[in-house]
């Protein structure tokens, strides 16, 4: 599920774990962050039912976390409900390590009142 983009890593170089279940947004965000300088790894969120792959993928730790908060799949029907099981699990899972910074992504203006 989790995709390395970038094929060396340089000294220095961040990275950036993106989750997203838009094919079209996640090139997008991939070619910016790979023309920026991050190494960036891609999470397909569109057919994720559970977020078990946390505790597996998550190594080395990214330095940011961009974050779709409207991802529905079975699991996850109500907005917000990805975005707040995945902050609980990354918590729960990494428990000593301050969570990342993590940006949140919504094309909901519902959502982004909500988020705000």
């Amino acid at each position: 599920m989790l995709s390395r983009t970038a094929n060396s890593v340089q000294k220095g170089q961040k990275s950036i774990l993106v989750i997203e279940n838009n094919a079209v947004i996640q090139e997008m965000l991939k070619y910016c962050l790979t023309l920026s300088n991050y190494r960036c790894s891609m999470v397909d969120a569109m057919h994720i039912t559970s977020l078990a792959w946390v505790e597996n993928s998550a190594y080395p730790l990214p330095d940011g976390i961009i974050l779709d908060a409207d991802i529905y799949s079975k699991g996850f029907q109500h907005p917000l409900d990805f975005m707040h099981a995945f902050c609980a699990r990354w918590q729960s899972t990494f428990i000593s390590i301050k969570m990342p910074p993590l940006l949140l992504l919504t094309t909901q203006s519902v959502l982004s009142e909500k988020l705000q």
